[in-house]
């Protein structure tokens, strides 16, 4: 049997949704907001991000109101201001970019008329830091120039064709050494994010190709598969003859030595865990053996990016291989490599018409 609610009974629950959802306070709208809207939509690792935002809004503004931030531009800066006291810009900026998405969703719902986007300023410990602070901010290290990652890679190379054959090598830690050699070899020679590396298995390795197509949840103690950061991270990874070798060996020496577990990915030790900030630790301490400044795992994926940039690789397979959607991303963060280029195709042109 069919029921027809009248216009007059779908108006009226709409009222009282709305009127219920306009008397929360701010953190318990967030958390709808995030459990309504997004929860089902975006992947774990970035949910996480929306409840830690949530956490912080009922710790540190529980009494804030849903409509204290309509129309209200000094309601908003405020919230920034109190978030921005112990960050940096760029976490603010991400701070900002939920709290924003979540107040367009409540002004198309109906349950604020607007917020204030304009004349809002971004307030970091940065502003607080010494002119030297900054400078020295400013030139930190952002990646390894060309001389430095053909060095390193070479030396990861090397050092895991010596290493894999012998028994492990624990130094002051659970997990030896020849697992974070090939952690860092994988980063470098692939550009993959280290969510990504970790979740490798030896299947996903076939006739000079890597399939990407998982992460392992890194950031927690039970770890976990988990999906990509997005669709385009999906895709399948050129490889060189020498981590394609490297990595079979690895597989070799860990079944060996009764370290792997068919539960778990690759590069991971059975009933051990590996964290992120001991995976820099040893970039670290290997790049000062090479005497060369410190930068994290990350930077690995921008320092391949910038090499294969400045080798004159196409920007649009460098977007593929590191699993990009598109460009855009590349041209705004390395854009002055491109235009390096651009200019010795100049000088190249010149000399074919002196």
């Amino acid at each position: 049997m069919e029921y027809l609610t009248s216009d007059v009974e779908v108006e009226s629950l709409k009222q009282k949704i709305v009127s219920s959802v306009s008397k929360m306070k701010f953190w318990e709208y967030f958390e709808w907001f995030a459990v309504n809207y997004k929860k089902d939509f975006v992947t774990k690792v970035t949910y996480c991000k929306y409840q830690l935002t949530k956490k912080w809004l009922e710790n540190n503004l529980h009494e804030l109101k849903l409509t204290d931030l309509e129309n209200n531009r000094q309601v908003l800066q405020f919230m920034l201001d109190e978030y921005g006291k112990t960050r940096q810009h760029q976490t603010v900026t991400d701070f900002k970019n939920l709290i924003y998405s979540s107040l367009n969703y409540a002004v198309d719902d109906g349950f604020i008329t607007g917020f204030s986007k304009t004349n809002i300023v971004i307030h970091s410990v940065e502003n607080s830091w010494s002119p030297e602070k900054r400078s020295d901010k400013k030139n930190e290290k952002k990646w390894l120039d060309m001389k430095e990652f053909v060095g390193f890679k070479n030396y990861l190379d090397f050092k895991l064709e010596e290493v894999l054959n012998k028994e492990p090598i624990f130094k002051n830690g659970p997990i030896s050494e020849q697992t974070y050699l090939m952690i860092l070899a994988v980063a470098i020679h692939t550009g993959a994010r280290i969510s990504e590396v970790m979740g490798i298995q030896i299947s996903d390795v076939s006739d000079g190709k890597l399939s990407i197509n998982k992460t392992w949840n890194y950031k927690t103690r039970t770890g976990g598969f988990m999906p990509t950061k997005n669709l385009s991270s999906i895709r399948t990874v050129n490889i060189d003859p020498t981590i394609e070798k490297l990595l079979f060996e690895y597989h070799e020496y860990s079944e060996k030595n009764n370290l792997s577990d068919s539960d778990l990915p690759l590069l991971h030790e059975k009933d051990k865990h590996i964290f992120n900030s001991t995976v820099n630790e040893k970039l670290h301490q290997y790049l000062k053996l090479r005497g060369i400044g410190a930068i994290s795992v990350h930077k690995l994926r921008h320092s391949y990016i910038s090499t294969l940039i400045s080798n004159g690789i196409q920007i649009n397979y460098i977007a593929k291989q590191v699993g990009h959607s598109n460009t855009d991303m590349i041209n705004k963060i390395y854009g002055h490599l491109q235009k390096e280029i651009e200019d010795r195709e100049v000088d190249k042109v010149k000399l074919v018409f002196a």
